[in-house]
């Protein structure tokens, strides 16, 4: 298991890049302009759920994050 938090962004980057970003920066990025955040008020002064990130976290670290869209409920 290769870790991509928690660790320097030199080792995370040598786990898994994409477009020169770690992976979870990159889904994340994707994951915002899919789904328009930019029309969402207050999207980044409100923090997430501290579960729902842990469990990211733990997906992304042990390669288990294969469609996170499936994470996020409406």
């Amino acid at each position: 298991m290769k870790q991509v938090f928690g660790v320097p962004l030199q080792q995370a980057l040598q786990v898994k890049s994409i477009a020169n970003l770690p992976s979870p920066v990159f889904r994340c990025i994707r994951y915002l302009e899919t789904h328009q955040a930019e029309r969402e008020e207050g999207i980044y002064r409100i923090g997430g759920s501290q579960s729902v990130m842990n469990r990211l976290k733990e997906r992304f670290n042990t390669g288990k994050l294969f469609m996170y869209s499936c994470l996020y409920r409406n």
